[in-house]
């Protein structure tokens, strides 16, 4: 018999993606405005759902799935 996968974490937290994303989404958000929706249109609202489902994958406080092959 197979012993069960450990589960790992994704930590994603710890990235400097994620931390940056977290740290100045909202201030970009509202800089584009002044500075670039000029020249290259407003900010797509695809762009603004991917950030935020991005900054909520993998935080356990936001759900999760349990998945077993």
């Amino acid at each position: 018999m197979a012993r069960p996968a450990i589960y790992r974490p994704r930590r994603p937290q710890e990235s400097a993606l994620y931390r940056c994303l977290e740290h100045y989404w909202e201030e970009f958000q509202q800089a584009y405005t002044l500075l670039y929706e000029k020249d290259y249109g407003p900010l797509r609202p695809v762009v603004e759902k991917t950030v935020e489902r991005f900054l909520e994958c993998g935080i356990l406080r936001h759900g999760f799935a349990r998945i077993r092959c």
